[in-house]
């Protein structure tokens, strides 16, 4: 994806798994269990207040 996108780019791992697929790869820059979670959080919030 890089050599196609042309530009480095920054890989983020999310959910329970991450930190075990970003202990095996150089590729995962970041790693953020409770991603997901807090994005589905937000939409909650956002639609409730609509």
């Amino acid at each position: 994806m890089q050599k196609e996108f042309g530009n480095a780019m920054t890989v983020v791992a999310t959910g329970g798994l991450a930190s075990l697929f970003a202990a095996v790869t150089d590729v995962i820059g970041h790693t953020d269990r409770e991603r997901r979670i807090r994005g589905l959080r937000e939409v909650y919030l956002r639609n409730r207040a609509a």
